[in-house]
C-alpha cells in the first residue's frame, strides 16, 4: 500500500505541472486521422493530395504516427537542461501565428533531395521519411493550440490571426483558459494559466487514449536512424539542422538516442498516470466528456481542426512546394540588446519533466498497466451461510484510496504550500468527486486562489530593474489584484485592506511616517498602492515585502524581493 500510495503521489504531480500543446497520445491520434483523411480523398480521385507522400506512408505508419512525438523531444531537452538552443527546431519561426514550421519543411526537403541525387551514403530510408512527415505534422498540428487567436469562450477570432490581448483573447486554445475559466483579472490568469494548460493538454489525451488502448499501449517517440558513413556518423535531424548555420545549434548525432530515451520515459509517466486516474475515478471519463468534448459542449473541435491543417500543410503540399517552404529566408529579429536572432519566443523550462521521467522511469508499463486493467473487472466471490455475493475488488480499493485522500488531504501528500493550495483543492475533488462535470473541483479551485500582488510599472523590465529604478526615484508602486471576476466580484474574493503589509528592509511602512508616506488608491476592486521614500536609500542590499489577504482568509501571491545598490 505505501509503494501504491508513492506512486499515486508522484502520478498526481504530474498534474501541477506544464504540459505541452497538444499532449504525446493526441500527437500520434492527430497523425493518424490525417493519414487516413489524405487516403480517402485521394481514392474519391483528389489530385491535390501528394500521392507519393501517403504511398510512403502508409508502408510505414506507425513511424509516422508516433514520429508525431518527435519534435516535443527536442521540448524535453530545453525543459530538462534550462536550455533552449533546439527550440528552433520545435516552434514555427517566427514563433507567432503567422510563422510556418520551417523546420518540419526542411527535415522533408532534406531526405527528398538525398533521395532524388542518390549521393552515395546520403540517403536516408523510407522510415526517416515517415517520421520527417511526423514532425511537420506536430509543428502544425500546435498551430491551433499554441497560436491561433482564441476567445475566452474557446472560440476562433477571425479565423485565428487576431492579435491576442491576454484579457479577452489569448495566443492558442490551450492558453484561453479552458479548465478553470477566463473570468478573471489578467494578473490573476497569468498566475495559473501553465496549470490550467496542463490539465487541458492531460484531460484530451485522457478522452483519445480511452478510444483505443491497444493503440496507444504501443506509443513511444520515433526518432531517425544514425548510420556510419565513410567514419562520419550521419542522422537526417543533424543534416537539416546543419542548414541553420550560423542561425542556430547543429544536433549532434550523438544526443538523438538520449532525446528518445527521456522523452519516452516522460510518455510513459502520463500513460500510467492516465491509467490510475482513470482506475479511481472511472466516472471521470464522462465528467470530462460533458466538459470538453465538442461534441457534447458545442464548442470548435480543435483535434479535427489540427487533422486538416496537416492535410493542407503536408499532404497537399508538392515536394517542389515543400523545398520552396523549407527556403524561405529565416526572419531575424531585434532582442533587447539589440543583437539579432532567431524570432522566438524563449519558454522558461519547468520542473515538469523531471518529475515525469522519473515515474516513467521507475514505472514498468508492461507490468503496472495490466495489473489496473485487471482489477476493472475483477470480483471475488463469497458465501455466508445461505447468502452468495461478491466482492467488487476493484471498487473496494478505489474507494480505500479516495478514503485516504479525503482523511488524510492533498496536503499531506504534497507538502501543500500557498502557490498550490488552490490547484491541490481542485485535484483532490476531481479524484473524489463522483459528479457528472467538474463543478464541485471548479468551485474548490476558486475558492482557495490566491490575490497577486506585483509592482507597477514598465512590464518589459525584470521586478530586480523596475525595483532598483523605483527605489532610486523614492518613489515604490504596487498592485494588489483580488482573485475574483471584474464583472461580477464575488465578495469574499476582494481585498481587505485592513490585511495589508507594506515593508521596507524590514520596517512597517504605515508605522514610520517620518521615513515613509503611503498612498492607498482604489480602482474598481484593485488596490493601488505608492510608497513615498521620505529618506534616501543608500547603497547596500534593500528588500520589499508586500502582502495582503482576502475576505475568505486567503492571503496573496507576495512580493519579496531583494535588490543591491551601488555608489555611482
Amino acid at each position: 500500500m505505501r509503494w501504491f500510495l508513492r506512486v499515486l503521489k508522484n502520478a498526481l504531480l504530474l498534474l501541477v505541472l506544464p504540459l505541452f500543446w497538444w499532449g504525446p497520445v493526441v500527437h500520434p491520434h492527430i497523425n493518424r486521422l490525417a493519414l487516413r483523411k489524405a487516403e480517402k480523398e485521394l481514392e474519391a480521385g483528389g489530385r491535390a493530395i501528394n500521392e507519393d507522400m501517403v504511398r510512403r506512408l502508409k508502408k510505414n505508419e506507425e513511424a509516422f504516427f508516433f514520429g508525431g512525438n518527435s519534435a516535443d523531444a527536442v521540448s524535453a531537452y530545453h525543459v530538462l537542461s534550462n536550455i533552449s538552443i533546439y527550440d528552433y527546431a520545435h516552434n514555427a519561426i517566427p514563433d507567432e501565428v503567422n510563422g510556418i514550421p520551417h523546420f518540419g519543411y526542411t527535415l522533408i526537403d532534406e531526405w527528398w533531395r538525398a533521395y532524388q541525387e542518390a549521393m552515395p551514403g546520403i540517403r536516408y530510408t523510407d522510415r526517416d521519411f515517415a517520421v520527417a512527415c511526423g514532425w511537420l505534422a506536430h509543428q502544425l498540428a500546435d498551430w491551433y493550440p499554441h497560436y491561433a487567436a482564441v476567445d475566452c469562450k474557446g472560440n476562433l477570432v477571425d479565423n485565428g490571426y487576431a492579435g491576442a490581448d491576454n484579457r479577452k483573447i489569448f495566443a492558442g486554445f490551450s492558453n484561453s483558459h479552458r479548465v478553470f475559466g477566463a473570468d478573471y483579472y489578467p494578473e490573476i490568469l497569468a498566475s495559473y494559466v501553465l496549470a490550467d494548460h496542463a490539465l487541458i493538454e492531460f484531460f484530451f489525451d485522457l478522452l483519445v487514449m480511452q478510444g483505443d488502448r491497444g493503440f496507444f499501449d504501443r506509443n513511444r517517440v520515433e526518432l531517425f536512424e544514425t548510420r556510419s558513413v565513410g567514419g562520419k556518423l550521419r542522422n537526417l535531424l543533424t543534416a537539416a539542422s546543419e542548414r541553420y548555420c550560423g542561425h542556430a545549434v547543429r544536433i549532434p548525432p550523438e544526443h538523438i538516442p538520449q532525446l528518445a530515451d527521456t522523452f519516452n520515459s516522460v510518455i510513459r509517466g502520463i500513460q500510467f498516470f492516465i491509467e490510475l486516474a482513470v482506475f479511481l475515478r472511472p466516472s471521470l471519463v464522462c465528467a470530462l466528456k460533458n466538459t470538453i468534448d465538442p461534441a457534447i459542449t458545442g464548442g470548435p473541435d480543435y483535434i479535427q481542426l489540427s487533422v486538416d491543417r496537416v492535410v493542407d500543410g503536408m499532404f497537399r503540399k508538392s515536394y517542389g512546394e515543400i523545398s520552396h517552404l523549407s527556403r524561405e529566408r529565416v526572419v531575424l529579429s531585434r532582442t533587447l540588446e539589440g543583437r539579432s536572432g532567431l524570432a522566438l519566443v524563449r519558454r522558461p523550462g519547468s520542473i515538469f519533466f523531471p518529475v515525469v521521467r522519473q515515474l516513467g522511469t521507475i514505472i514498468n508499463l508492461n507490468r503496472a498497466i495490466p495489473v489496473l486493467r485487471g482489477f476493472e473487472h475483477l470480483s471475488i466471490p463469497i458465501r455466508i451461510g445461505f447468502i452468495k455475493s461478491r466482492i467488487d475488488l476493484p471498487g473496494q480499493l478505489a474507494k480505500l484510496l479516495i478514503s485516504f485522500i479525503k482523511d488524510k488531504g492533498m496536503g499531506n501528500l504534497f507538502k501543500r504550500n500557498h502557490d498550490t493550495n488552490a490547484l491541490m483543492s481542485f485535484l483532490e475533488e476531481l479524484l473524489v468527486d463522483d459528479g457528472a462535470d467538474l463543478s464541485v473541483p471548479l468551485r474548490n479551485f476558486k475558492s482557495g486562489l490566491r490575490p497577486v500582488a506585483e509592482l507597477d510599472g514598465d512590464k518589459r523590465l525584470t521586478e530586480a530593474e523596475l525595483l532598483k529604478q523605483m527605489i532610486e526615484r523614492r518613489q515604490i508602486g504596487v498592485r494588489l489584484v483580488p482573485a475574483t471576476s471584474p464583472e461580477q466580484p464575488d465578495c469574499c474574493k476582494l481585498l481587505n485592506s485592513r490585511r495589508l503589509l507594506f515593508r521596507v528592509d524590514g520596517y512597517d511602512v504605515k508605522g514610520y511616517p517620518a521615513v515613509f508616506k503611503l498612498k492607498e488608491k482604489w480602482n474598481g476592486n484593485v488596490l493601488q498602492l505608492t510608497c513615498s521614500l521620505l529618506k534616501e536609500l543608500k547603497a547596500g542590499v534593500h528588500h520589499l515585502f508586500v502582502d495582503v489577504w482576502d475576505n475568505s482568509n486567503v492571503h496573496s501571491r507576495y512580493l519579496d524581493l531583494e535588490v543591491s545598490l551601488v555608489d555611482r
